[in-house]
């Protein structure tokens, strides 16, 4: 049986012949390993797929995390020798390498106003409500003004300013600019362009988790999540509100604060210059959940 069933790793990650790296943190289904500007995380096959990330089976999993926070290893070639780990290794070379890009749907030709509905029920519940009120304001401000900025060139600056903003591993702020970036990257923001991911995680240290710096510099490559990808899946069996609830499904809080990173995409596009009437009024029920 093939330890490493899959991966979503980048072609120049891959390339590289060696590289050096430590693990970084473990919980009960995933565990992170640093390399130098990037976070590969592992995961069990029960996991949804998550950009960077390399899948094994359950049996595989277990010895890894045993391994101590802070042990080195050495990713030579296609493979990640774990030292000290008792002859660890992963065989990246046995897996299958999944796509974690989303195709860009065009927006006339997907249904906004039908995601907009799917979404509205799991708007209701989210990490907005463990802010203050002064404080969640604030945050819906920035993540306006970062809508704004993918359309003028400015998205990196304007990212920078709202990260790290919440509680938990991904804070709320967070979750909804990936949230915003899956919708431009999905083609439902014509004109918007994506930050520019380059040095980005070296901007964003002491800004937000390590955690959240992976997903953020991912979104802004145009890599996402296998439940985001799902959503914009026009061609998918399931149907939008089913596709919709797997992304509201993911950790406590974190995939209903992408839910309305997207939602507040789809009415900034809308309304791009009228920033009071996102605030109130028609748009209110994206803020009031």
């Amino acid at each position: 049986m093939k330890s490493v069933l899959e991966m979503r790793l980048t072609e120049d990650f891959m390339a590289r012949p060696q590289l050096s790296g430590y693990v970084h943190s473990k919980f009960n289904r995933t565990m992170n390993l640093a390399f130098p500007g990037r976070l590969i995380t592992v995961i069990t096959a029960k996991v949804p797929g998550m950009p960077d990330s390399i899948r094994v089976c359950d049996a595989t999993f277990r010895i890894l995390n045993t391994l101590p926070e802070g042990m080195k290893f050495v990713k030579s070639g296609n493979q990640i020798l774990f030292a000290g780990g008792k002859g660890m290794q992963l065989f990246l070379d046995e897996a299958i390498l999944c796509p974690d890009t989303i195709p860009g749907t065009g927006s006339s030709a997907f249904p906004r106003r039908q995601l907009m509905d799917a979404m509205k029920d799991f708007l209701l519940f989210n990490g907005f409500l463990r802010l203050t009120p002064f404080l969640r304001q604030k945050v819906f401000r920035q993540l306006i003004n970062f809508c704004r900025a993918l359309f003028c060139g400015s998205a990196a600056e304007a990212l920078l300013a709202c990260c790290g903003l919440g509680c938990g591993l991904t804070p709320c702020s967070d979750d909804a600019l990936v949230g915003i970036m899956a919708a431009c990257q999905a083609g439902l923001l014509p004109g918007a362009v994506l930050p520019d991911p380059h040095g980005l995680w070296d901007l964003l240290s002491g800004r937000t988790t390590d955690v959240s710096r992976k997903y953020l510099c991912c979104a802004a490559e145009g890599r996402f999540s296998a439940p985001l990808i799902a959503l914009f899946d026009k061609t998918s069996g399931e149907t939008l509100r089913q596709r919709v609830g797997a992304v509201a499904a993911v950790g406590s809080t974190s995939g209903r604060d992408t839910l309305f990173g997207i939602a507040l995409a789809l009415r900034t596009g809308q309304v791009k210059n009228s920033f009071p009437d996102l605030m109130s009024g028609s748009c209110g029920e994206v803020f009031t959940g």
